[in-house]
């Protein structure tokens, strides 16, 4: 009878340890697991900051270049009317009065 109780005793331990030892083995895995996830998510949020810097990249540079095409006209604009002003003094009478003294 004490040899039988401490059989039932020795398999009772045996199966607490050995659930134990699976759960340890569990949660090992799962952390593993999260670790895994977790580095995926990592990477994916990065991917998207590249993306969202390269877009705004892309934007700024269009902006730049839309504000020197304007500059560009305004120079051509200025260059325009200039020219205009030397055409309109070449065409204006010159003041050629003869001064005459009595």
């Amino acid at each position: 009878m004490k040899n039988k109780f401490l059989v039932i005793t020795a398999a009772l331990v045996g199966m607490v340890v050995l659930d134990v030892h699976i759960s340890y083995a569990d949660a090992a895995f799962w952390k593993e697991k999260d670790r895994e996830e977790a580095a995926t998510q990592e990477k994916l949020h990065e991917q998207k900051l590249e993306i969202m810097d390269a877009k705004a990249d892309a934007k700024l540079r269009q902006q730049e270049e839309k504000t020197e095409q304007e500059r560009l006209r305004l120079h051509r604009e200025e260059v325009r009317l200039q020219e205009k002003e030397l055409q309109r003094e070449r065409l204006r009478p010159q003041n050629t009065y003869i001064i005459v003294e009595p």
